[in-house]
């Protein structure tokens, strides 16, 4: 197969850093170093046989309090952590390392690796050469032709046993050079350092249980009747509650108290909530940590359960307020027949996983790595990006962008323009939001008013939809390429810090088994440009603001606005623009 000169350069700076262990991606090499402090590994285990001795063996040291094997509970990772010198069953394991990296962006996060890559190849390229190379070291999960396109998707599932095994073979596609192949990164999850550490301080045993029930001994009596559910105490049973939804009804059924009392909750901190419930059938149960008195905040928590009694887990991380006497509701989304709550318990972590007050910073937790990305507004861009919600509004900006002096104005794609900072906007229907820059991967971005949602299958939307409220509505869905259902969710709403308020109410269900991931829309402008040959980014730094000419008729002599141009009263603390300039009002 013959390779293009970028191919032949691409591989040879590739054979400079062949020795080392990494991964390439579109913003460079990201070198790893095993991180020898970790005294664990993570193991998925690859088939059902091994899955059931690796749970057997867990369920016997967990009886003698033996934390040799953890649990995973991040979503979207599974599998365990396991002690590095002890011996598993018999059976088929991939392993990874704890990995360090060189990014900047990640220096608090630790990588771990799954036996699995995603990419495509354009239509300069062939999948069967790419097939015949990787061999029988990988299995096809699946292929898949774009018709419009003609790039072939597909992902891989490694054979290879080793997180080390699995890194050096990437990297050996890389160097072999095919063309028309995108990337061939393995897929990675980064967990915080700082929530390692509490994983290890919570398996030590430093952990308070701080309340409890055992429903089971409680003596029995009629509990009472709320919409359509009957709830008694049977002593020797538990709390039963009886569900009987009817064709109509809202998707969650009544909140019923789980369990009281629970003393003083700190802001901050981090609870988990261990209990056993004999379930009807699979669904969503809903449980809400929250306050009698209304001195505290209300935290969610959807859970997806299976038939049969089973105990489960939940973590209430950063808890936001404090508060002086909590209770726990148990709710279950349409799931007809009897619930039987058995035993609940609450422990107290010795500190909240997570970096400090995530909750006081801009941006969103991201679901599928359960990873914190901060957003900064950046200073150094002199506009903001403005999204037209109606037809009429967008026919206004086009014909104040022909007004404007200085490009003021500059449209995007269709509705999409992006407007100086110092420019007020005439009536009409926006959506507004600044350039940030990214944690993630130190990028600019825009959010835009959608997010994406992703549902493991057999999930259904409803619960999450009623807790967002009437702005946020699907606007599309789509089968996903790892089974289950994507969302589209059109936002209803006029500023992306809007936006990303219902990204955090959707991060209150992290825990939930269904949510596969989930994210605001973005826009990287990194690599955007804008007409031909200029870079969108230096569009949006250049010019003098001092002496921006303004739309005709949208400033008025002593308006104060924030930086996304929204008008603010003389109280208001923080940079503004003033009669064309930004100044800091303190």
């Amino acid at each position: 197969m013959k390779k293009s000169l970028f191919t032949l350069l691409f591989s040879f700076i590739c054979l400079g850093v062949h020795a080392q262990l990494g991964y390439w991606t579109s913003m460079g090499f990201v070198e790893l170093t095993p991180d020898e402090s970790i005294t664990y590994k993570y193991v998925l285990a690859m088939d059902d046989e091994s899955q059931e001795a690796v749970n057997s063996l867990y369920a016997s040291l967990k009886a003698v309090g033996d934390k040799s094997l953890i649990k995973c509970n991040e979503t979207g990772l599974g599998g365990w952590y396991v002690k590095k010198d002890y011996p598993l069953p018999e059976g088929n394991y991939f392993e990874s390392d704890f990995y360090n990296s060189n990014s900047e962006a990640h220096a608090n996060e630790l990588y771990v690796f799954l036996p699995k890559v995603r990419s495509f190849i354009n239509n300069n390229g062939r999948i069967e050469d790419l097939l015949d190379y990787l061999g029988d070291r990988v299995t096809v999960d699946f292929i898949k032709k774009d018709e419009v396109t003609e790039c072939t998707d597909f992902e891989f599932i490694s054979n290879l046993k080793t997180s080390e095994e699995w890194l050096k073979l990437c990297l050996d596609v890389y160097n072999h050079g095919f063309e028309g192949l995108h990337y061939f990164a393995p897929t990675h999850f980064m967990i915080d350092r700082s929530y390692w550490n509490i994983i290890e301080e919570q398996e030590g045993g430093e952990s308070v249980l701080i309340a409890e029930i055992d429903w089971t001994t409680q003596d029995g009596y009629y509990y009472g009747y709320i919409e359509n559910n009957s709830i008694y105490i049977e002593k020797g049973v538990g709390l039963i509650i009886k569900s009987d939804p009817v064709e109509g009804a809202q998707y969650w059924e009544p909140q019923v108290p789980m369990i009281a009392n629970i003393p003083e909750l700190e802001k901050g901190g981090h609870y988990l909530v261990i209990f056993t419930i004999d379930a009807p059938t699979d669904g969503e149960i809903r449980l809400d940590l929250c306050s009698w008195d209304g001195s505290g905040a209300t935290m969610a928590q959807i859970i997806n359960v299976k038939a049969g009694e089973k105990e489960y887990q939940v973590d209430f991380l950063h808890y936001p307020t404090d508060c002086n006497d909590a209770l726990i509701f148990y709710q279950c989304g349409h799931m007809p027949g009897q619930h039987i709550i058995k035993k609940v318990q609450v422990f107290k972590i010795a500190s909240a996983r997570g970096r400090d007050d995530e909750t006081a910073k801009l941006g969103y937790w991201a679901g599928e790595k359960f990873l914190f990305i901060e957003l900064t507004p950046e200073d150094a861009y002199n506009y903001r990006y403005v999204q037209t919600l109606d037809e009429e509004s967008e026919n206004t900006l086009d014909d104040l962008m022909a007004d404007a002096a200085d490009e003021a104005i500059l449209k995007f794609i269709e509705n999409r323009y992006f407007v100086k900072n110092d420019i007020r906007l005439p009536e009409g229907k926006y959506f507004e939001s600044p350039i940030y820059i990214s944690s993630e991967e130190g990028v600019p971005i825009i959010i835009c008013p959608r997010i994406v949602v992703s549902l493991k299958e057999g999930y259904e939307i409803d619960g999450l939809l009623e807790q967002l409220g009437s702005k946020v509505t699907v606007e599309r869905s789509e089968t996903a390429y790892e089974g289950g259902i994507r969302y589209y969710l059109a936002c209803q709403m006029n500023s992306s810090e809007e936006v990303l308020e219902a990204v955090r109410i959707i991060s209150g269900f992290i825990e939930s088994g269904g949510i596969r991931y989930f994210e605001p829309e973005m826009y990287n402008l990194s690599f955007t440009m804008y007409g031909e040959g200029e870079s969108l980014i230096d569009k949006l730094k250049g010019g003098d603001e001092t002496a921006i000419n303004a739309v005709k008729a949208t400033k008025a002599d002593d308006a104060i606005y924030n930086l996304n141009g929204q008008r603010v009263n003389a109280s208001y603390k923080g940079l503004v623009i003033k009669n064309g300039k930004k100044v800091i009002i303190k």
